[in-house]
């Protein structure tokens, strides 16, 4: 017995310092995440995204992003790097090109090229109108390489602003990005015209989905580490300046799109982590958890969830789904007459709900 008890005092030891001195490239900061609100009031419960139907099932693989062109055509990504191109309803779906990476983010240019934002390759992409291989637009800025590039929009002169999520992890080790709160994150602005990339705005946590105002005037950026959606001002009295459109979301909000009569559309790709958000003040408990094999690592409860904000980041609408077979991690809604087309990190297809 005392041997028994001698060997488990010494897995203990042995975990205690494994957990508390072994190397790890996560640093975290600490931070005081807003009270979480839950789904109450403007967020209550609500069966609305039930009944979601799936576009080109098995055809794609986590597909990210979801865009449309001038003709009505549906584009997707998915996580082998391929993007298809297929009619609305799903049907005749065919590989328009393949980037040789996880194409995560993209958007048309006035041009009718499709831009898009690719990880793990770190690089701002240009394909043709007619498809094919893609060239590098961009896969650097000030000298340093680009690292998980995430959505992007595109001005009427063709610039094209770009989130960067991380300057330090990639794609699949996004948990460690939410758990460290370092603020590496920026949005970027590439110019075609002289074909170099700047920065716009930096110290952001974890940036994801991005839009452009129509007049183009600012920028909407779901900062999906700090649980809200941010406008910052491109042009005016204002410029340079960051301001929170909506604070305190019950969850992490990914890509965001424009909604017909005005607003914007956002994806929630699951509720927040009250486990995370208690480990706000305890940044080395933090640092302790990134030891752990890295699939060991809490995920949220699965719910499709998706809301509309209007001008002033008000809810005028929230759809919701937790029920068995639920469209979930919604990571990209798009809008076209009157449906939603949802993109997943998750599924095997494409989602159509008209609400």
């Amino acid at each position: 017995m005392r041997r028994f008890f001698q060997a488990g005092l010494a897995v203990v030891v042995l975990l205690a310092g494994y957990l508390t001195f072994w190397p790890t490239p996560v640093d975290p900061m600490a931070w005081d995440p807003p009270a979480d609100q839950g789904l109450t009031g403007a967020y209550a419960p609500n069966d609305r995204l039930a009944g979601v139907t799936r576009l080109a099932q098995g055809h794609v693989r986590a597909p990210d992003a979801v865009a449309f062109d001038g003709a009505g055509r549906l584009y997707t990504s998915s996580a082998d790097g391929r993007i298809s191109r297929m009619a609305a309803d799903g049907t005749g779906a065919e590989v328009f090109s393949d980037t040789g990476g996880r194409p995560t983010g993209m958007a048309f240019a006035p041009d009718g090229a499709l831009i898009a934002a690719d990880e793990p390759r770190g690089a701002l992409l240009r394909i043709p109108p007619g498809g094919g291989p893609p060239e590098t637009l961009a896969d650097s800025v000030n000298g340093r390489r680009l690292r998980l590039v995430n959505d992007v929009t595109v001005a009427a002169d063709g610039t094209v602003y770009l989130t960067e999520s991380s300057s330090r992890f990639h794609y699949d080790r996004s948990r460690w990005i939410v758990l460290e709160h370092a603020g590496d994150g920026a949005v970027h602005a590439y110019d075609p015209r002289t074909r170099r990339t700047g920065v716009v705005r930096d110290g952001l946590h974890l940036p994801n989905g991005i839009v452009l105002s129509d007049d183009g005037g600012h920028l909407l950026v779901s900062e999906t580490g700090a649980y809200r959606v941010i406008r910052h001002w491109l042009s005016g009295p204002r410029a340079g300046a960051t301001e929170t459109l909506a604070a305190n979301l019950p969850g992490y909000p990914n890509d965001i799109s424009p909604a017909a009569g005005g607003g914007h559309w956002v994806a929630l790709m699951s509720l927040r982590s009250p486990l995370l958000d208690g480990l706000g003040a305890w940044p080395g408990v933090r640092r302790a958890i990134t030891r752990l094999p890295y699939t060991w690592l809490p995920e949220p409860a699965p719910i499709g969830f998706v809301i509309r904000l209007d001008a002033r980041g008000s809810v005028t609408a929230n759809l919701q789904d937790s029920g068995e077979g639920a469209f979930t991690a919604v990571s990209a809604v798009t809008e076209r007459d009157g449906t939603l087309y949802l993109g997943t990190e998750t599924g095997d297809a494409v989602g159509r709900v008209t609400y």
